[in-house]
């Protein structure tokens, strides 16, 4: 079976148990993080090592990621997963 090559969109708080069961599922692999507050950004880069963004559409962009995961305060969700099923993800 292939990997699904994710990206997380919310790195803190849920986003962080996310990323967490993510990295311990052998068939997902975490590609990349995206969050709006600095601090989120650069504590997903050292724990996880993989890129990071502060802007969602930056992460969509990439080939790589095969599916998002949204994990922001829910006002967000939809206009985040309208760029997500944009971008094929």
């Amino acid at each position: 079976m292939d990997r699904v090559r994710i990206g997380v969109i919310g790195v803190a708080g849920m986003g962080a148990a996310h990323c967490r069961e993510a990295a311990s599922i052998p068939e997902v692999e975490l590609k990349a993080g995206a969050d709006v507050n600095p601090a989120n950004i650069e504590n997903f880069k050292a724990q996880y090592g993989v890129a990071a963004y502060d802007d969602h559409r930056k992460l969509l962009e990439r080939e790589d990621v095969d599916a998002v995961c949204i994990a922001t305060p829910h006002v967000f969700h939809r206009r985040i997963a309208e760029d997500a099923f944009a971008a094929g993800k």
